[in-house]
């Protein structure tokens, strides 16, 4: 998962890579605990690329993806 709040400032979390090398990675579970409210928070706009797919992603991990403000890939089709 990758984080952008500002202009010119983002976070990226390691989460779930499993290669030979692979940095130290945080568990699902933990970061869900953290960002899940704020995750399926509707009232807490989310804008980024393909949201469509990361909903998805994370419904079929059984968490909850609300309040999406606008997609850029969806934008970028119309």
């Amino acid at each position: 998962m990758s984080f952008a709040v500002k202009a010119g400032e983002a976070a990226y979390l390691p989460i779930a890579h499993d290669y030979p090398g692979a940095p130290e990675q945080l568990s699902l579970e933990f970061v869900m605990q953290k960002l899940g409210p704020i995750l399926a928070d509707e009232n807490k706009a989310k804008v980024g690329q393909n949201l469509k797919y990361d909903r998805s992603v994370l419904a079929n991990a059984g968490y909850e993806l609300k309040g999406i403000k606008f997609d850029t890939m969806l934008e970028s089709y119309v």
